[in-house]
């Protein structure tokens, strides 16, 4: 494992260091914990997408969320109420607003319990439209989407989405986007 120094200079280069405070190996560490906290990645591939989506002429983002440890905690016995994590609520009811967004689940819940979900989020205002399918989207010479959607974006926890972290700069990101389009 290299040293915090070691990995600022390989990320950012060495002149970083001579804008830097002297800092010991810990805070440089906390550091760049916080700044990804910030920054998450899940963020750049936002962008690439929108930036495909305009290349394209496309009409519609289609983010798919995973539930349990992305939108809301998970619940073992199915048993205790439905809790967010934060921002997540505030988020897909903004998303919900916006036209050209669809949001789906993706998830490996049971349909008995995807039905409660699907009704308890849009007694929230949050719309979703598309369950561990996308009908909008037909196979091409490019993809193969029976056995696995088309989506735009997912946030899923398996796949890298931090929930305790990700959603306040996501949510600050797309009320940015979107401030001049709704």
């Amino acid at each position: 494992m290299s040293t915090a120094k070691e990995f600022i200079e390989n990320i950012y280069g060495v002149e970083t260091w001579k804008i830097l405070p002297d800092l010991d190996e810990e805070d440089i560490w906390n550091l760049i914990q916080e700044y990804h906290k910030a920054n998450p990645s899940i963020l750049d591939t936002i962008k690439k997408e929108y930036k495909r989506k305009e290349a394209k002429g496309w009409d519609k983002i289609y983010l798919f969320l995973d539930l349990h440890e992305t939108v809301i905690y998970p619940d073992y016995n199915n048993k205790e109420p439905i809790k967010f994590y934060e921002h997540a609520k505030e988020c897909l009811q903004f998303l919900s607003k916006i036209k050209e967004i669809e949001l789906g689940f993706y998830t490996c819940s049971y349909p008995n319990e995807i039905e409660k979900y699907k009704i308890y989020f849009e007694e929230l205002d949050i719309k979703i439209i598309h369950i561990n399918n996308n009908e909008d989207v037909s196979d091409t010479r490019y993809g193969y989407y029976k056995d696995k959607p088309y989506f735009s974006l997912v946030f899923e926890n398996k796949a890298g989405w931090n929930s305790e972290n990700d959603w306040l700069p996501v949510f600050n990101w797309f009320k940015e986007y979107y401030s001049e389009k709704i």
